[in-house]
């Protein structure tokens, strides 16, 4: 049987063209979700996130949730952007407290639970600086930073197969140095492009919020990709998504929550079947697009940074 082509995007609002800082230069999220061939890579894009985000290489062993994510990207950054001589910098827990409430994902307690978790599952190791023995630094493991160079790589592995004449591979190939740099880049300009990105995929966000969330409606969103001709059988594909390390009734809440959201139609008698709807993937479709116009631009940024305070290893990398 011949392949089925994926279901074309929706044509994006000219909102979505206006770049989120107009002084650098980037890929807007319109743009990206306009481009010709955004169809063909949805479906890899998904693999490649989810992959990431499964239960087995998240950090700490468990689901993904947002305030997880933000907590071990949070304390990466710190990390980064560590600089002895600067108390201001030092990675201390209440340094990570204060850089993730901006983003207004998680709260105080369960970023407790998350750094005891990410120490017992050797992701971060807590080190008493000489300085001030009544601190703890928060210090990631390599096992923590290569999950993220993985995460970030998956972005640019995407960007790449849209735009192979930019230069990503700085990215794609997981430089160490290229990553650090990432992460502690223009905090001024990308945390309230990421705060006012969570506002406005707002009808995703409760989805982020729960356990795996995300990663069932992005599974969704595959399946009607690879086979849009056909709804989707609830009950397989409930099962399927047992290899998340969730109960089915947690799963059959996700649906149940996007059915009424408008973003999947249940349909059928005791065996139920499953849509994506227009809405669903225009919803979906905006969050992957702004994810991907927002890791371009943070490129670029890092890319500037590494220029004037490592030049020598600019030149060496990019």
């Amino acid at each position: 049987m011949a392949d089925r082509p994926p279901p074309k995007a929706i044509p994006p609002d000219d909102s979505l063209f206006h770049p989120f800082v107009p002084d650098v230069a980037h890929r807007t999220t319109g743009e990206i979700l306009a481009h010709p061939d955004y169809a063909r890579i949805r479906p890899l894009y998904i693999a490649k996130i989810n992959a990431n985000n499964a239960a087995d290489k998240f950090p700490g062993g468990w689901p993904a949730a947002a305030y997880r994510y933000t907590a071990v990207c949070v304390i990466v950054k710190v990390y980064a952007g560590f600089e002895p001589d600067d108390r201001s910098t030092w990675p201390t827990l209440a340094k990570v407290k204060e850089t993730a409430s901006a983003f207004g994902q998680s709260s105080h307690r369960q970023l407790d639970d998350v750094v005891g978790r990410l120490v017992a599952t050797g992701h971060i190791i807590l080190e008493c600086p000489a300085a001030d023995r009544r601190l703890r630094f928060l210090r990631p493991t390599e096992k923590l930073l290569a999950w993220d160079r993985e995460q970030l790589c998956a972005y640019y592995d995407i960007l790449q197969l849209l735009y192979p004449d930019s230069a990503y591979d700085i990215a794609t190939r997981r430089d160490s140095v290229f990553h650090l740099a990432h992460r502690r880049c223009a905090p001024k300009i990308m945390t309230p492009i990421i705060r006012n990105f969570l506002q406005q995929n707002h009808k995703f966000l409760p989805f982020l919020q729960m356990n795996h969330g995300a990663n069932v409606m992005r599974n969704l969103a595959l399946a009607a990709s690879l086979n849009p001709e056909n709804p989707i059988r609830e009950t397989e594909f409930v099962g399927s998504m047992m290899k998340l390390g969730v109960s089915r009734s947690h799963i059959r809440n996700i649906i149940t929550l996007a059915n009424e959201s408008e973003m999947v139609v249940r349909s059928g008698g005791r065996q139920k079947l499953l849509d994506m709807t227009p809405l669903g993937f225009k919803i979906i479709d905006r969050f992957i697009g702004d994810t991907l116009s927002s890791h371009d631009l943070s490129f670029n940024l890092a890319k500037n940074w590494l220029e004037k305070n490592h030049p020598v290893k600019s030149e060496q990398h990019i």
